[in-house]
């Protein structure tokens, strides 16, 4: 069969690396991407056979491109997303795939009203050998039954290579959307739930009084 073809919306975060690899490892073939200018010619070099494109559309429209993968800024994903979809191809989004509720719901409706596939692309779970191997071990009975999770999420700040969006909840997801999205994937994994509901939650601004909005403890 014909090799999946697949362009790229967005370079706005790292993991867009490893979500161009995980697919051309699979066999897919990059023929297009867009971004940040900052970030196109790097991405370029490690993707020669691709071409750069200074208009989002030219991958939405292309008929020879079956998936559209999406790093944009968080808050313009779910626009992508809804785009893609109506175009009639795929969509694979970096955490988090939505800011708000409202969001997710243009999303699901998006993906639910043709059928089509919308994956997230949860690093800790999909990319990471460890992980996927104890879900493996926790699926076939090796340590019995599930009784009980504990995730925890520790990042490094990094400010130097932080963009100002980062710092901004209704941008970036915030620090629950953002990092402990991980630790509720793992928890439906583990647990083998298809659903959950948060019963609290806590955010917190304990270093940064420079950046009022920015949460930096949840």
């Amino acid at each position: 069969p014909a090799p999946v073809r697949f362009g790229v919306i967005g370079l706005a975060h790292l993991h867009v690396f490893s979500m161009t690899a995980l697919l051309r490892e699979a066999g897919a073939e990059l023929v297009a991407f867009h971004g940040e200018a900052s970030m196109m010619a790097g991405f370029g070099k490690l993707h020669p056979g691709a071409r750069a494109v200074e208009d989002p559309r030219g991958i939405l429209e292309g008929d020879s491109i079956q998936l559209v993968v999406g790093v944009d800024v968080p808050d313009r994903r779910v626009a992508w997303g809804v785009a893609a979809m109506e175009h009639g191809k795929d969509y694979f989004v970096d955490k988090p795939a939505a800011v708000s509720r409202e969001e997710l719901a243009r999303l699901r409706a998006a993906h639910e009203a043709p059928g089509r596939p919308c994956v997230i692309f949860f690093s800790e779970r999909l990319a990471s050998r460890s992980t996927r191997r104890a879900l493996a071990l926790v699926r076939a009975g090796a340590i019995g039954e599930v009784v009980e999770t504990i995730g925890l999420g520790p990042h490094q700040l990094g400010l130097a290579p932080r963009p100002d969006w980062f710092f901004e909840p209704g941008r970036s997801g915030g620090i629950l959307g953002d990092l402990a999205s991980h630790q509720m994937d793992q928890f439906l994994a583990f647990t083998g739930s298809e659903d959950a509901r948060v019963v609290a939650a806590r955010t917190e601004n304990r270093l940064h009084p420079d950046r009022p909005t920015f949460e930096d403890y949840g």
